[in-house]
């Protein structure tokens, strides 16, 4: 048992990057993810701990439904496809022993007991951005030939793993689909950044 479940919901990091080509195709990704330890409560088995780590990769199409403004205002439904990663460890803690955590004793004897399982899944997306671009006219240069900018984006859309997928090892496939977990559903994000566009 764990002195506390793992959460259904949490914060993420990650970031995102996209081009505009002609003022109307979005083309983009990103890539989020999460971790979360906890500590097992075993009486027989004293310390030991449990880790589970996510994350979601997408590539992205949108298309900007506003012409342009002097608001550098950008809105576009968007569509993504990608991979979602999940993966669970279990170890036994040994106090920072040195003798018990060198490479040695560790690849010889396994007394860590260290467990690594983990599953992936195709991920589809469906969403909407909202950009916001401020260019700082002849400021200063990174990229020859193109201004540099702040911009604000907004993004909220719907993420879905389809199929329910095996737990895997390195060397070997595990036949249970249990616990069933997902990195998918309702999600929001909101960020600044930097972004270029033709002087």
């Amino acid at each position: 048992m764990l002195n506390e479940p793992f959460p259904i919901n949490s914060w993420t990091l990650g970031g995102e990057g996209h081009i505009v080509w002609r003022k109307r195709l979005v083309l983009g990704g990103r890539f989020f993810g999460t971790t979360h330890p906890r500590e097992v409560v075993d009486q027989l088995n004293p310390g030991r701990t449990m880790q589970v780590t996510c994350g979601l990769g997408l590539g992205q199409l949108g298309f900007n439904l506003l012409p342009e403004n002097k608001l550098g205002w950008k809105l576009y439904p968007q569509l993504g496809l990608g991979l979602s990663s999940f993966i669970l460890q279990s170890k036994q803690i040994y106090d920072g022993d040195p003798v018990q955590q060198s490479v040695v004793n560790v690849l010889a004897t396994g007394n860590d007991n260290m467990a690594i399982i983990q599953k992936m899944g195709v991920a589809v997306d469906f969403g909407v951005g909202f950009d916001w671009y401020k260019p700082f006219k002849n400021f200063f240069t990174i990229v020859p030939g193109l201004d540099v900018g702040i911009m604000f984006r907004l993004e909220a859309g719907w993420t879905y793993v389809p199929a329910n997928t095996y737990w895997k090892r390195e060397i070997d496939d595990l036949t249970d689909y249990a616990p069933e977990t997902k990195f998918d559903g309702l999600y929001v994000h909101a960020g600044f950044g930097l972004g270029l566009s033709p002087k």
